[in-house]
């Protein structure tokens, strides 16, 4: 059988797919990359795989939000609470992920993603007044570093408190960007520290960087053509199907 980076073919080429995939929902509608992957590459291959790919893609696939963001200072500035709390947290979220049972990563996986898409088809009105700003932005920075270093996702988290506090589109695009950029730095050195990470694994995620640029290229160009309304209910619609499958192995299906 052939195999790459110590990776059955089939098993790589399904990867691939994962983050191309994940690539076109992050170039559309400006995060899920990560939610995507773990949605998809558990069907092919182990989860220390695609974690350890996540955390070396996430990094290099948010750089380019950041710029299109604008300076990050003022982001950073209003939001230094949150991104904080967030890199303290991350580190014991990925304590976390070293010491549960596969079985048990995967029901967390799909109970977040499931979580997440029940909660975004809901389409709740969740809007922070500016007084709560702050407090909340220290929660939100609690829970994305908990969930984003035992998951990689951590994305829905920011998300939901950027539409809550209302903000406009490039504060959002620089806030998200400036989360994810920190998380996956801080994922990458802490997905290695506890051995989740390692040279073939490193190898395997500077792979799926190509195609996770080629979807977010193709998602970008598709933004403009698909009615947005259509395409977000197939994406949830996907999602939710693909995390009750996670549930439904973690439980033994």
């Amino acid at each position: 059988m052939i195999e790459v980076f110590g990776i059955p073919g089939f098993a790589f080429a399904g990867l691939m797919a994962s983050f191309l995939a994940g690539g076109l929902v992050k170039g559309m509608i400006g995060f899920g990359l990560p939610l995507v992957v773990v949605s998809l590459a558990p069907l092919f291959t182990e989860v220390g795989v695609f974690l350890a790919a996540n955390a070396v893609v996430m990094p290099f696939s948010n750089a380019m939000q950041v710029y299109q963001g604008g300076p990050p200072r003022p982001t950073v500035t209003r939001f230094r609470g949150l991104f904080a709390v967030m890199l303290i947290t991350l580190p014991l979220g990925v304590l976390a992920a070293g010491s549960v049972t596969p079985e048990t990563l995967m029901l967390i996986l799909g109970l977040v993603v499931m979580g997440f898409t029940a909660l975004q088809a809901a389409n709740p009105r969740l809007m922070i007044a500016p007084r709560h700003e702050g407090p909340a932005g220290l929660l939100t920075g609690a829970l994305a570093g908990l969930i984003g270093g035992l998951t990689t996702v951590n994305g829905p988290i920011i998300t939901l408190f950027a539409v809550g506090t209302a903000l406009e589109r490039r504060v959002m695009i620089s806030l998200q960007g400036v989360a994810f950029l920190l998380s996956g730095l801080v994922l990458t050195i802490g997905y290695a520290g506890i051995g989740i990470l390692d040279s073939g694994r490193v190898l395997t995620g500077l792979a799926c960087i190509l195609p996770a640029w080629a979807g977010m290229w193709l998602g970008n160009r598709l933004a403009a053509r698909i009615p947005q309304a259509l395409f977000r209910r197939i994406v949830l619609a996907v999602l939710f199907v693909a995390g009750g499958n996670l549930v439904f192995r973690a439980l033994g299906g």
